[in-house]
C-alpha cells in the first residue's frame, strides 16, 4: 500500500485547523446554503454591521462554517460572489413567490441568549428560526399514550426542519430530470444530513421515487434507503425514510396534523416532520417527512413488549385501477390488497397472501352481522378502526378507507390471527376536493359518493355504504363507542381552543421555508408525467387562503383550516350534545400533550446521538465515513 504522506499530512493539517478554530476565543458561525441557489459562490457573516467574513465549504458546499466577532448587537448570512461582494443577504432578502409580486422576508439573527456559547447552532439561510422550542405549541393528548410512543426517532424531532442532500452521479442525476417512467431507483448516492445539532455523512443510498399520483409532479416524491453495509446503516435508529411532497396541501402541515390527532387519540400513526431536500446542487423543496409503515412500526405498534416477534403480513390497500371497493369479495382481490410484507417465514416469490385476506373478507361478509363484539374484538381491532373512521371523519379524508376504499392498510398478526386496520396519507384533507359541505353530519357523510362508485363495471352493484363500517354501526354498542370518540375528540382537541395555537405555530416556523419552497419547485427541471393532474402552483395569497380564507379558496379547498376546523367541530358537538373543554395546553404535564420535542427515548431505541448540545465539537464532528472518503477521493486525485 503506497501514502501519499505530504497530502496526508495536508488533510490532518486542515482538520487540526479546524478543531483549533472551533477552540479559539471567536465565536463560530454555521449555515446550510448552496449559494449557487442565489447566484453565488461563497458564503459569509455579517456581524454587528461590519464587513462579510468569508466562511469555509464542508460536505461539499452544502455547510459552511467559520469565525468572526462575538455578536452583541445582530448577524445574519450573506451570498457572496468570487471577489466577496455581497449578493443577496438575510438582511436584504425578497423572495419573488408568483412572479408578479414580491414579499420582504428580510430578518437579522440576534445574539445567542447563553453567553457561555461558542457556536451557533446548523442555521439554515433564509430561515428565521433554526429551533421552534421558543414558539413551539402541542396539543391535548385525548386518550393515554401508547407503548411506541416511547420508541421515537429523533429524525422526525419536534421543531426542526434538517436539511437533507443526496448527491448521485451525473448520469444518474440526468436520469431523474429526464425520466418519465413512474419507477426509478438512483443507486449509489451519497446523502448529507444537517439538523440544528447534527452533521452526518452516508456514502451510499438509494434514492428512488414514492407516492402514488403524487409521483408524477416535477416535485418527486422520495424515499431514502441506506444502503451501506457498513455499521451504523440507519440515521437515527432508521433505515429508510420517506419525502412526501405536498404538492397537494397549500398549507404544507395537512398530513403532520392528520398525524398529529392521530397520536392524540391513541392511534398507530407513526411520525411526521418536515425537511429541506436537495439532490446534487438542485434544490426540490420542503417535504414532508414521513416513517415508512414497515417493520419497526409494526414491531412498535402491534407487538408492544416482544423481544423478538413473530412478524404477520402486510397489505396496502388500494383503488382497483381507480375502481373503488369496500371489503367486497371480488376476483381481483391481490389489485386491492397489495402484499407490503410476507410473514416472517414466508417466501416472497410464492406467498400472495390471498388466504389471510379471504379470511376477514369472509368474516365481514358472512359472519359479522351476527358476531358478538366480543368475537368482532378477537378478528379486529376495534379500537383502531372506530378511531380510523373518525379520524377520516374529523379531517374530511375522502380518498381513505371509510367512503373512499383507498389508502389503508392492514395488518395480520400471524400469532393472534388479528386483523389491525388503519388509514394514511392526509395531504388532500381538510375539505380538500370535497364531496360533503364541511357541516355535514357523520351519518350523512358515510354515505358513499355516487361518483366514487360510477365507474364500476356494468351489472356491479354500486353500494351505498362501506359494508365492514355499516355492519359495525348497525350494532348500537359499537355505534355509541364511536359517537363518544368523536364526542371526546371535538370537545378535546379539534376545535380552536385546542389546535389553533399548534396551527398558528406551525405559520409562523414555517413561514421562510414555505416561501422558499414555492419559489424553488416552480422551476424545478424534472419532467410532467402524462396523466398527472396539473402542476400546482400556489401563491402567497393561495398560501394565506389555505389559513384563514372563508369559503373556496386554494386550488379546491372548501374551506381555510381555521374555518374548516370549526365548522366540523361545532357540527360534531352540536350532533351529539357537547361543548368544547377548557383545556390550557401550557399547564398540562409534558405526557398529556401531542407534538412537543423529544426529550427522552426509551434505552432500547437509543439514537446513540445527543438530544440537545451547544458544545461547538457537536457541530463539527465529521462522521469517520465521510472523513476516510475525503482522504480516499484526495489520494485518487
Amino acid at each position: 500500500m503506497f501514502f501519499n504522506k505530504k497530502l496526508l499530512i495536508k488533510v490532518l493539517s486542515c482538520l487540526i485547523t479546524l478543531s483549533t478554530n472551533v477552540l479559539a476565543d471567536n465565536f463560530y458561525y454555521n449555515v446550510v446554503v448552496l449559494p449557487s441557489e442565489y447566484g453565488g459562490t461563497k458564503v459569509g457573516v455579517v456581524v454587528d454591521g461590519g464587513s462579510p467574513v468569508v466562511l469555509n465549504p464542508f460536505y461539499n458546499g452544502f455547510l459552511w462554517k467559520g469565525s468572526a466577532n462575538r455578536p452583541t448587537s445582530n448577524y445574519y448570512y450573506a451570498i457572496l460572489d468570487a471577489t466577496g461582494r455581497i449578493i443577496t443577504s438575510e438582511a436584504n432578502l425578497i423572495m419573488n413567490a408568483n412572479n408578479t409580486a414580491t414579499t420582504n422576508l428580510s430578518f437579522q439573527r440576534d445574539p445567542p441568549s447563553d453567553t457561555t456559547s461558542t457556536s451557533t447552532l446548523n442555521e439554515t439561510f433564509g430561515a428565521k428560526y433554526t429551533v421552534g422550542d421558543s414558539i413551539i405549541k402541542g396539543i391535548p393528548r385525548v386518550y393515554p399514550k401508547l407503548p411506541a410512543y416511547d420508541k421515537y426517532s429523533l429524525l422526525y424531532q419536534e421543531g426542526q426542519v434538517p436539511n437533507i442532500r443526496a448527491e448521485c452521479n451525473q448520469a444518474s442525476y440526468n436520469t431523474l430530470l429526464t425520466s418519465t417512467e413512474k419507477e426509478l431507483s438512483l443507486i449509489n448516492c451519497t446523502m448529507t444530513y444537517i439538523s440544528p445539532y447534527e452533521e452526518l455523512y452516508y456514502p451510499d443510498i438509494t434514492l428512488s421515487l414514492a407516492g402514488q399520483g403524487s409521483r408524477g409532479f416535477k416535485k418527486r416524491p422520495f424515499k431514502v434507503e441506506i444502503t451501506d453495509a457498513s455499521n451504523p446503516n440507519e440515521i437515527y435508529n432508521r433505515q429508510k425514510f420517506k419525502l412526501r411532497n405536498m404538492v397537494y396541501d397549500c398549507t404544507y402541515i395537512k398530513n403532520k396534523l392528520g398525524v398529529d390527532i392521530g397520536t392524540s387519540l391513541g392511534m398507530a400513526s407513526g411520525q411526521d416532520g418536515f425537511a429541506r431536500f436537495y439532490v446534487n446542487n438542485q434544490p426540490f423543496g420542503l417535504y414532508d417527512l414521513f416513517d415508512p409503515l414497515k417493520k419497526k412500526f409494526i414491531k412498535q405498534y402491534f407487538h408492544p413488549g416482544e423481544t423478538d416477534p413473530k412478524l404477520g403480513v402486510l397489505f396496502k390497500g388500494k383503488t382497483n385501477s381507480g375502481i373503488r371497493y369496500f371489503f367486497e369479495v371480488i376476483n381481483e382481490l391481490s389489485s386491492i390488497y397489495v402484499v407490503d410484507m410476507v410473514p416472517d417465514g414466508a417466501d416472497e416469490l410464492t406467498y400472495t397472501g390471498e388466504e389471510d385476506i379471504m379470511e376477514l373478507l369472509n368474516f365481514v361478509n358472512n359472519e359479522l352481522d351476527n358476531a358478538s363484539i366480543e368475537r368482532i374484538k378477537e378478528v379486529i381491532d376495534l379500537d383502531l378502526l372506530l378511531k380510523t373512521f373518525a379520524l377520516e371523519y374529523l379531517i374530511d379524508h375522502r380518498d381513505g378507507l371509510l367512503i373512499g376504499g383507498n389508502n389503508f392498510n392492514i395488518y395480520k398478526n400471524i400469532e393472534t390471527g388479528r386483523y389491525h386496520i388503519w388509514s394514511y396519507d392526509f395531504d388532500a384533507t381538510f375539505g380538500k376536493y370535497q364531496t360533503y359541505e364541511t357541516n355535514t353530519p357523520f351519518d350523512s357523510y358515510m354515505i358513499i359518493p355516487e361518483s366514487y362508485v360510477s365507474n364500476r363495471p356494468v351489472g356491479e352493484v354500486r353500494p351505498k355504504y362501506n359494508i365492514l363500517a355499516q355492519k359495525l354501526f348497525a350494532k348500537e354498542e359499537i355505534k355509541t363507542q364511536f359517537n363518544q370518540i368523536l364526542l371526546d375528540a371535538a370537545s378535546k382537541v379539534f376545535n380552536g381552543k385546542g389546535i389553533f395555537g399548534r396551527i398558528g405555530y406551525f405559520q409562523e416556523f414555517l413561514m421562510h421555508h414555505i416561501y422558499w419552497d414555492i419559489s424553488r419547485t416552480a422551476s424545478l427541471p424534472t419532467q410532467h408525467f402524462t396523466g398527472t393532474d396539473a402542476e400546482m402552483v400556489y401563491t402567497l395569497a393561495d398560501i394565506e387562503n389555505g389559513y384563514n380564507g372563508s369559503g373556496y379558496t386554494c386550488n379546491g379547498d372548501k374551506n381555510g383550516l381555521y374555518e374548516y376546523i370549526s365548522i366540523r367541530s361545532q357540527t360534531i358537538l352540536n350532533s351529539l350534545g357537547g361543548v368544547v373543554e377548557d383545556i390550557n395546553v401550557d399547564t398540562l404535564s409534558e405526557d398529556d400533550v401531542v407534538g412537543l420535542p423529544i426529550l427522552k427515548l426509551a434505552d432500547s431505541d437509543d439514537d446513540s446521538l445527543s438530544l440537545k448540545s451547544n458544545s461547538a465539537i457537536n457541530h463539527v464532528k465529521l462522521n469517520i465515513s465521510f472523513i476516510l472518503s475525503l482522504i480516499v477521493i484526495l489520494f485518487i486525485h
